[in-house]
């Protein structure tokens, strides 16, 4: 990562937060190395000092049930609920 990015990073997360919110579409297989590079370099800019990072997992966000998705892609009612519920989950203690 270049000096400016991470200097930007640093002055943003340090000022607002920011949260990595990990994909939950596609298959496991064909996003497995991108997201493992998108975890990695997260790793690393926490590692390196940039504070106000938080990481989001995606995987689970609409539920394992199948229920909250119309089409098994876009989100119901039900999925925008459950989407609601991560987020506050990691909102809440950086909004205290």
């Amino acid at each position: 990562m270049t000096f400016s990015r991470r200097l930007f990073l640093q002055g943003t997360a340090a000022a607002a937060g920011l949260i990595h919110v990990r994909g939950l579409w596609g298959g496991e297989t064909f996003h497995r190395d991108n997201r493992r590079a998108l975890r990695d370099a997260y790793e690393s800019l926490v590692s390196g000092g940039v504070n106000g990072l938080h990481y989001l997992p995606g995987t689970h966000l609409l539920g394992d049930d199948g229920e909250a998705a119309t089409d098994g892609s876009h989100p119901s009612d039900l999925g925008f609920l459950r989407y609601a519920a991560a987020y506050e989950e990691v909102l809440r203690p950086l909004l205290s």
